[in-house]
């Protein structure tokens, strides 16, 4: 049996922005107010957890991840979102994967024995 990390992402909040406007330019690509998309989301707030084989358990509450702009010629009106394109959007951002390194580095972590206090050094 293959042992594995297992990793979980709860979304808690949407930020949205109400009407926003994309500019495409190479020399301003950015965002601005208008009316060309409603309800845009702009930040996911989440709760990160990750486990090894459901052992070792590490949570990470309240990491918020800035949204990328959205293509206007493919947006998703927020009443049509899901759970699983918000979290491909957290998981799209560079954040997300230094984050989950960091969790998951804590698992690792968590996994290896303690050291029993001190010890003699080894060539002596």
């Amino acid at each position: 049996m293959r042992m594995a990390y297992n990793t979980a992402i709860q979304i808690d909040t949407l930020e949205v922005v109400y009407s926003s406007d994309y500019l495409d330019y190479p020399e301003i690509r950015g965002w601005r107010t208008s009316d060309q998309l409603k309800d845009v989301v702009i930040e996911i707030g989440t709760t990160l957890s990750a486990n090894w084989d459901g052992s070792h358990i590490h949570t990470l509450d309240s990491q918020k991840f800035l949204v990328s702009a959205p293509d206007p010629d493919n947006f998703t009106p927020f009443k049509d979102l899901t759970e699983a394109q918000c979290i491909g959007f957290v998981k799209a951002t560079k954040e997300y994967w230094s984050v989950m390194s960091i969790l998951t580095g804590r698992v690792y972590d968590s996994m290896q024995a303690a050291t029993q206090g001190l010890c003699a050094l080894p060539w002596e």
